[in-house]
C-alpha cells in the first residue's frame, strides 16, 4: 500500500525570551509547539506483488487498486466515491531550549543596551554559546492512518483480493523524551567582513528498538558543524562610506553520526505490519533487525542588512 496525502498548512508557534544582563553575556530560551500534521489523500494497492510469479518477472497477475477513482480499481463498485479516502495524522513533538552566550566585545565597541543596531560581526572578537535542549519525542507514538468504515468494518475494497483496507491502519512508533546539549562558537577573523564558526551537539537515543523506522533517525546523535559568513558591503557611490547596507553570505556543513538502533532477538516484540483481514495486524513483528543512519547537511544562506 502506498499512501499519498497532503496537509498544506500546519499551525505552529514559537515563543522566546532574550536578555543581556552584561556586556559579556546573553541569556535566552525558546519553546516551539505545533499542531499535528492532518493530511488527506488516497492509497494505491498492489495485490499478488510478492508472489513467486511476480518475483520471476511475470506481473500479469498483479492487481492494482487506487482509492482516488470511484471503483477503487475493482470494477462493479463505487465505494471510493470522489476520493480523499485516506487520512493521516502525525503528531509534532514540543521542542524547547535554554542557553547562555558569552561574547568578547572589541575594544572601543559600543556597550550593549544603546540604540545602535546589534552587529556581532562588527563589534565582537568571538563568542561561545552553550544550550540545553528538550524534545517531547514520546508524543510521536504512531502515524495514524485511517480509512472509511461502517460499524467497525472497512468499506474500501482491495483490488485483486476479497479483503478491504482496515479502518485503523496506524503505524506504531515508540520514542523517549530526550535532553541534549549543544555548543558553538563564532570567531570574527576580519572585522565586519569574515567570521568562521564551529559547533557540536549530542542527543541520546530516542527510539525504542523494534518500534521505530528509518524516517526519524532515532539512534543517539552526535553532530559536528563548520561554517563561515562573509559580508559584502554595498556602496551607494564610489569612494563614499558603506551606507548602502550589505549582503551576508553564509556557508555551513553539518555531519551527524547516528548510532545503530538494533533489535536482533528473533523472540523480541516490535512493530507489526498491517493486513487486510481482521485483526488487521500480523502475528509476528516486522520491525526487528538493525537500522543504520548517517546524515550530511549543506547550508547556503543570504541576508541583507539595512
Amino acid at each position: 500500500v502506498q499512501v499519498a496525502a497532503a496537509d498544506l498548512f500546519v499551525p505552529r508557534a514559537t515563543f522566546g525570551l532574550h536578555s543581556s544582563p552584561s556586556d559579556y553575556a546573553e541569556l535566552g530560551g525558546s519553546i516551539m509547539v505545533s499542531a499535528p500534521i492532518e493530511a488527506r489523500g488516497d492509497a494505491r494497492t498492489e495485490a499478488n506483488a510478492f508472489s513467486e510469479r511476480a518475483a520471476s518477472g511475470d506481473t500479469s497477475r498483479v492487481a492494482h487498486g487506487d482509492t482516488s477513482v470511484r471503483d477503487c480499481g475493482r470494477p462493479g463498485t463505487d465505494a471510493c466515491g470522489a476520493g480523499d479516502n485516506a487520512s493521516l495524522s502525525i503528531p509534532i513533538p514540543i521542542v524547547a531550549s535554554v542557553g547562555v552566550r558569552f561574547r568578547m566585545p572589541r575594544s572601543g565597541a559600543p556597550a550593549e543596551g544603546g540604540s545602535r543596531k546589534r552587529d556581532p560581526l562588527e563589534d565582537e572578537l568571538f563568542d561561545i554559546e552553550v544550550d540545553a535542549t528538550y524534545a517531547q519525542n514520546s508524543s510521536l507514538d504512531r502515524y495514524a492512518l485511517r480509512f472509511p468504515e461502517r460499524n467497525g468494518t472497512g468499506t474500501i475494497p482491495v483490488a485483486g483480493t476479497s479483503g478491504v483496507l482496515p479502518p485503523i491502519a496506524d503505524v506504531e512508533r515508540r520514542h523517549r523524551d530526550v535532553i541534549g546539549a549543544r555548543i558553538g562558537s563564532d570567531i570574527n577573523v576580519v572585522r565586519g567582513r569574515l567570521a568562521l564558526r564551529t559547533g557540536a551537539f549530542i542527543e541520546p537515543r530516542s527510539g525504542i528498538p523494534g518500534h521505530v523506522g528509518l524516517e526519524t533517525m532515532a539512534g543517539r546523535r552526535i553532530g559536528v558543524a563548520l561554517g563561515a559568513t562573509a559580508r559584502f558591503p554595498i556602496k551607494i557611490q564610489a569612494g563614499a562610506p558603506n551606507t548602502g547596507g550589505a549582503f551576508d553570505l553564509t556557508l555551513a556543513w553539518l555531519h551527524v553520526f547516528i548510532d545503530d538502533v538494533s533489535s536482533e532477538d528473533p523472540n523480541a516484540d516490535g512493530v507489526r505490519a498491517v493486513t487486510g483481514a481482521p485483526p488487521h495486524r500480523t502475528a509476528w513483528p516486522v520491525g526487528l533487525g538493525r537500522i543504520e543512519n548517517a546524515l550530511d547537511v549543506l547550508h547556503l544562506g543570504a541576508a541583507y542588512r539595512f
